[in-house]
């Protein structure tokens, strides 16, 4: 229980480990930043990461330094490793460290001096440089465990569906926190999205509908608000007392080949923005809009694929008043402050239009706005934004 835990620390941290080579994304380390940094809206700590790691798992020259500057673009304040030296005896000895099993220095240390060098350069420019998002994923770790319970779909779990989100925001470059559903302040963010959020209490069911009537927009998905804390169903029309948010209702859930699941939203005021391609069920909505009070709210009834999932927060941030960034995935844009960080998770040289100017802090070239500019293969431009 992270979140009650962090209430007895000064500084929340972490594991990060993700596959590297030809799989490394950027994105496990961006959630376990967004997940971390609000436990007490402060730079965190990573307390484990992988350097050489088992077989498979040997990062290509550039990743290590790439995957450090991840971690301090997503709000970091240190990186350890596991382990310091590679060692002989025992269940880990093929994970490998820093330093292989002769003890020598090699291309791992020194790819890993080149990161202290980059991290005593960008010290004084982060420090005190902080992440402020609009936009925030509501999780639920009581969600997680009664989906395994209750299963939507065989290879639809709780993180699945919550990945598929996370991973759509993120190749748009949509930078979000993601809260803990016993959060209570959500005050600042301009967007909640909701994935699969099984089990909720009436009182957070009362902060939704508070925060879209003041002017807030949601997102939620299937099987959404469904029980109560206690995982007992409610016994009326779903999604539980917010029918008049969403503008629409349900009482029927089936699938078929294309989808795994599929609740037959029946509009009540809402715009039906999509409907089932299935000639038994085409009349029924799969995706609503509906206006409440200041604010908008959207229901998504079936797990959409990336294809489809991209397009409507797209659609959602812009209603909301959000800027969409016109960079995408392999090029990840992130920002702590003023500093601006352009990753380039691929192995090609990536291109683009900078949206912003200012000085590169790892090599000192002043970059202006609109220039043409080139991030080697799984390089990396650290902007001071000012």
């Amino acid at each position: 229980n992270d979140y009650e835990a962090a209430k007895a620390l000064t500084l929340a941290g972490t594991d990060i480990y993700c596959p590297p080579c030809d799989a490394l994304t950027g994105q496990e380390i961006a959630f376990g930043g967004d997940l971390m940094r609000p436990l007490k809206k402060a730079p965190y700590l990573v307390l484990e990461s992988q350097s050489q790691a088992f077989t498979g798992w040997l990062p290509y020259p550039g990743q290590l330094r790439l995957m450090a500057l991840s971690h301090l673009a997503s709000g970091a304040c240190g990186l350890m490793y596991w382990p310091w030296a590679s060692i002989h005896n025992g269940i880990e000895s093929y994970w490998k460290g820093i330093l292989s099993h002769d003890g020598e220095p090699g291309e791992t240390y020194r790819e890993i001096q080149q990161i202290g060098a980059d991290f005593q350069k960008l010290a004084p420019y982060l420090n005190g440089q902080h992440k402020k998002n609009r936009i925030a994923m509501i999780v639920s770790p009581e969600a997680l465990h009664a989906l395994r319970w209750f299963p939507t779909e065989q290879g639809l779990s709780y993180n699945d569906v919550v990945g598929a989100f996370y991973r759509a925001l993120y190749e748009l470059n949509l930078e979000c926190d993601v809260l803990y559903d016993r959060e209570e302040n959500w005050s600042g963010y301009d967007l909640l999205i909701f994935p699969q959020l099984y089990c909720a209490s009436d009182a957070l069911i009362e902060r939704v509908r508070a925060f879209v009537a003041a002017g807030g927009s949601v997102l939620a998905s299937f099987r959404c608000f469904f029980a109560d804390e206690n995982l007992k169903i409610r016994p009326d029309r779903q999604p539980h007392a917010l029918t008049d948010v969403f503008g629409m209702h349900y009482s029927r859930f089936t699938k078929n080949s294309a989808c795994q699941w599929m609740e037959l939203l029946e509009p009540d005021g809402a715009e039906a923005l999509d409907y089932y391609d299935d000639e038994h069920w085409n009349r029924y909505a799969s995706t609503t809009y509906h206006p409440f009070g200041a604010g908008h709210a959207w229901y998504l009834g079936c797990m959409a694929s990336q294809k489809e999932l991209q397009p409507l927060l797209v659609q959602i941030c812009e209603k909301a008043g959000i800027t969409v960034p016109k960079l995408r995935w392999p090029i990840v844009c992130r920002r702590r402050g003023r500093i601006c960080f352009f990753l380039n998770y691929s192995s090609q040289a990536e291109s683009f239009f900078l949206p912003i100017e200012g000085t590169d802090l790892l090599t000192g070239k002043r970059l202006n706005k609109y220039d043409r500019t080139t991030i080697p293969g799984w390089g990396a431009i650290v902007l001071n934004n000012s």
